[in-house]
């Protein structure tokens, strides 16, 4: 008798395609109820994975975006976060809220590493940045916020602020050295062609 829940690994392809004809919240389940959650996700090809993640549904797919590898969540982002060569603004930050929902661990490690041209740009067009010289006093209005007490940034994008400041939060948490130089350098960036490269990239991908 087969263990639906242990499937051998000469099975496992059969029993990941089986996932396709379950509801979304039974995805989900099957998946979790798995004598190895991650091991099943993970076998599952990234364009599979895409669809079976839409099919299952925001309340649902949160816990197998924990366990998706890097390739299978970086295939989603540059899925979903971009419109022909243009990235979109309202929903790059609706997909680094859901990532920080499931793995905020990981999306502050993927911000500092493969995502940091994405963090420099979404800075750069959603804060302003005040660095503070040695000695020197200043007096911010009150929707500055700091937390080094020389980098003070305001968050200009309120239909997104929350996601933003705990963006900010979770990468000055993560390195707080590494968090100040990545804000300090997003006055520099050339924003077009920044996200000409991040395309090209997506498109080589």
């Amino acid at each position: 008798m087969k263990d639906h829940n242990n499937p051998a690994p000469k099975d496992l392809e059969l029993w990941v395609q089986d996932l396709d004809r379950l509801s979304g919240g039974d995805i989900t389940k099957r998946i979790l109820e798995s004598a190895n959650p991650a091991k099943v996700v993970q076998s599952i090809s990234e364009q599979d994975f895409f669809w079976l993640m839409k099919k299952a549904g925001e309340q649902e797919y949160l816990p197998l975006l924990k366990l998706a590898s890097g390739e299978q969540r970086q295939y989603i982002l540059d899925m979903e976060l971009w419109t022909r060569d243009q990235l979109s603004g309202d929903v790059t930050f609706e997909w680094l809220d859901r990532m920080k929902k499931a793995d905020p661990d990981y999306l502050a490690w993927w911000l500092f590493n493969e995502g940091q041209d994405l963090a420099r740009l979404i800075l750069y067009r959603n804060i302003d940045v005040i660095v503070r010289a040695p000695d020197e006093d200043l007096d911010l209005p009150d929707e500055f916020f700091t937390h080094d007490d020389v980098i003070y940034i305001r968050v200009i994008n309120y239909k997104h602020y929350n996601t933003i400041r705990k963006i900010i939060e979770m990468l000055f948490r993560e390195d707080e050295n590494f968090a100040r130089n990545l804000i300090e350098e997003v006055a520099s960036i050339i924003p077009a062609e920044m996200e000409e490269d991040m395309y090209r990239q997506r498109t080589t991908r």
